[in-house]
């Protein structure tokens, strides 16, 4: 998988865990079962960096708009 793509697969988990009760591995383990997208280590490494700087990633896009 490409990096452009394992990074549109993450925006697109992320997106998902927005608008569902799930934790990152149900949604993940969802979407491929759903064979809606394909997930590789890179994807889950960004959506695993993101939940873990949650707070600090939307306080700066917060404190730009």
């Amino acid at each position: 998988m490409k990096r452009r793509d394992a990074r549109e697969s993450a925006l697109k988990i992320l997106y998902a865990l927005e608008f569902n009760d799930e934790n990152a591995e149900a949604v993940i383990q969802r979407l491929t079962e759903e064979k809606m997208l394909s997930v590789s280590e890179f994807s889950r490494q960004i959506v695993n960096a993101y939940l873990k700087n949650k707070q600090e990633i939307d306080g700066s896009i917060v404190a730009h708009l």
